[in-house]
């Protein structure tokens, strides 16, 4: 049962890192359009 939830823990980080990730890189995607347009 431990081992378990450590599973479900394990798959929660590595969901939260992509979408970290994700964020990241559209916000990156962002800051470098606005700077083109200045």
């Amino acid at each position: 049962m431990s081992r378990y939830k450590r599973y479900i823990q394990y798959l929660n980080n590595k969901h939260s890192i992509k979408k970290a990730e994700q964020y990241n890189s559209s916000a990156f995607f962002v800051i470098t359009y606005l700077t083109k347009l200045a």
